[in-house]
């Protein structure tokens, strides 16, 4: 019998030095690649990134029950000798069988030299293992589990990975799935309790249904499932009967998906990218767009839900986090600059000997940036990326920081021993590829006890660090607290978050006079008119054009409508028209088939409607229409 010999690998450690220069020298260039060797690079990361998963398992794999089977085998070696050849099941072995059986002649010896004996004289290596394996697996039943299976489909859209659970995880996994069997029954469980489990792991067949079940979908059929993302489909593609297999180019992503995003640690079929297109270019039209102010991590968020749900339940899971969490909506593409300055504020708190390592290397934000950009995916192996999904989905971004913190702190030792930039940069690459026990991951960072107060103080802090002084426009007096600027302010294009706002007019200084506003802000551009009703409600616009009478609608795709109390509410332009601003008699701003924020001449009255124009609720938080003016003022930015 004739089979092709396999060929043994060194283990991460033992592949020389020429690799780790390699991925040395590939994290530290930061050139714009052709798509041809852009393609190149992400087969050879996917190949790498397997090879370290065929490695990691096979270590698990190499228990003290496995070794006393080897060395039970090798004390009767006619096992080979005599083995029915006919009789033999021959396969290729899988690239964790193959890092296996290296690491089994090391830790049992007479295995290697039984190996010397029979290989080539009476069998082929190949021969060899088969026999080993299929002896094995007639004794140890959680080494074939980890084994014998290699990367293989988990359905249309995506690859099971594979690494296997060990027997320990198994059978932890039996436990936990009776919990959340109960759950999805219906059974009430404390907040806590649950969470604790979601850590643990929630068992795959199980994961799915867990996500949509936090998402709503108990309480709806699956034909209404099914219903929101075809009507969306309908609107998006005007009722192309072929919408649901319309294919989207990532070409035409480009401008709406983030430029750090990739496909390629996400083991989606070809199917499954197409499914991953369409959902991003169907969120992006039904949400003003995934451009400029986006969440940055939506597209990673979308891989994930594919790998255990189809692209209706995605887009429902999509659609509860985006118009139900605010603080979903809040992480935007530019904010995200801040996250890792908020990091390391905690990071001091938490580990200050580690913070001045940091700081006295002259760590790049940059280095951190990413983590938050991606939520982890690339950075963790992958398994570990789904965990942390899967306590985002039931504590929100909160969990990225906890994520990260515990990071830092089961690597703290090692990364205080490098001593230059460079070197700190790669241990800290390196350790990240080897967090393939999610399970104490999630733990130390639960342990970590992140208050969500700290992290809304660390952000704050962050964003202002990073904001003009807003002192001298405060000293004015104006409607709105430093708080408030600093919402707002995140939303600007980053080209005008360095500029310092002016109060260029307001009712309670300048009177309730239609042209003497127009007389005060004459040629400013860009401006914040913002209006606070007698209710106290306080809600305006972002306007790229002057406040002056005009015969028709200006404007650009930069301008927005928003809400800061009784809470913030962005809607930006949704490109369904170009009715941004018209300045007659009366000020009206968006425009279809409603007034998104309508100002009458008198600047007294004032109404608000949904409007095409930026597909916005009204802005008034009791949704009526009409409205009394308090205060109105205007800011510049200068």
């Amino acid at each position: 019998m004739n089979s092709k010999e396999p060929k043994m690998k060194d283990s991460p450690g033992k592949r020389g030095k020429s690799e780790k220069k390699e991925k040395k020298k590939e994290s530290s260039l930061h050139k714009h690649l052709s798509p041809k060797k852009m393609a190149k690079k992400e087969l050879k990361e996917q190949k790498r990134y397997e090879e370290e998963e065929s490695f990691q398992l096979a270590s698990l794999s190499i228990t003290s029950s496995g070794i006393e089977c080897a060395r039970s085998l090798c004390e009767t070696p006619e096992t080979w000798r005599m083995y029915p050849l006919e009789e033999l099941d021959m396969k290729m072995l899988t690239a964790p069988q193959i890092d296996h059986a290296r690491l089994m002649c090391e830790s049992v010896p007479e295995l290697y030299t039984l190996k010397k004996k029979m290989v080539p004289k009476y069998l082929s290596k190949t021969q060899f293992w088969n026999i080993y394996f299929t002896s094995m697996k007639h004794q140890t039943r959680s080494l074939q589990l980890q084994l014998s299976e290699p990367h293989e489909l988990r359905n249309d859209r995506s690859y099971r990975l594979t690494r296997r659970p060990t027997l320990s995880n198994l059978i932890q996994r039996a436990e936990s799935e009776s919990f959340f069997k109960e759950v999805l029954e219906g059974k009430e469980m404390n907040q806590e309790e649950f969470y604790g489990e979601v850590c643990k792991g929630i068992p795959e067949s199980l994961r799915g249904k867990i996500w949509l079940h936090l998402s709503g979908a108990s309480k709806i059929s699956p034909e209404q499932v099914k219903k929101g993302y075809t009507d969306s489909l309908s609107r998006v593609f005007i009722g192309d009967p072929n919408a649901e297999s319309f294919e989207i180019s990532t070409e035409l992503l480009r401008n709406f998906v983030s430029p750090d995003f990739s496909y390629s640690c996400h083991h989606l079929t070809e199917r499954g990218k197409k499914d991953a297109n369409r959902l991003m270019w169907v969120t992006a039209k039904e949400h003003n767009g995934l451009e400029d102010n986006s969440n940055p991590y939506l597209a990673d968020l979308i891989c994930f839900l594919l790998h255990f749900l189809d692209q209706y339940e995605s887009f429902f899971v999509l659609e509860n986090r985006i118009r139900k969490d605010e603080e979903f909506v809040s992480v935007i593409r530019y904010d995200v600059v801040h996250y890792p300055v908020a990091l390391l504020e905690l990071l001091r708190e938490q580990n200050e000997k580690l913070y001045r390592h940091i700081e006295t290397l002259k760590i790049s934000r940059k280095v951190f940036e990413g983590w938050f950009k991606r939520a982890f995916a690339s950075y963790l192996p992958y398994q570990t990326s789904l965990r942390i999904f899967s306590c985002f989905m039931v504590k929100g971004f909160t969990v990225l920081f906890e994520v990260a913190l515990a990071v830092l702190k089961i690597s703290s030792t090692e990364l205080l021993s490098m001593k230059t930039y460079e070197k700190f940069v790669q241990k800290l690459e390196d350790s990240m590829k080897e967090f393939h026990d999610a399970t104490r991951l999630l733990q130390v960072a639960k342990e970590g006890n992140l208050k969500h107060e700290e992290l809304v103080k660390a952000l704050n802090e962050a964003r202002r660090s990073t904001f003009p002084d807003f002192g001298a426009f405060l000293s004015t007096k104006p409607m709105l607290n430093e708080s408030q600027m600093c919402d707002i302010w995140s939303f600007l294009p980053p080209s005008y978050q360095v500029q310092n706002p002016i109060l260029l007019y307001s009712t309670a200084k300048n009177g309730t006079s239609f042209n003497t506003m127009l007389k005060k802000v004459e040629h400013k551009s860009p401006t914040l008119l913002v209006v606070k009703t007698d209710g106290d409600e306080i809600f305006g616009a972002f306007l790229t054009v002057p406040l002056e009478k005009m015969n028709e609608y200006r404007g650009s795709g930069e301008m927005f409508l928003f809400s800061i109390s009784p809470k913030l509410r962005v809607f930006k332009w949704s490109r369904s028209n170009n009715l941004f601003v018209n300045v007659s008699n009366e000020i009206r701003i968006g425009g279809g088939s409603g007034v998104g924020l309508y100002i009458d001449n008198d600047l007294e009255l004032g109404y608000s409607e949904a409007c095409p124009t930026f597909q916005n609720d009204p802005l008034l938080s009791n949704r009526k229409r009409d409205f009394n003016i308090k205060t109105l003022e205007v800011y510049g930015i200068d």
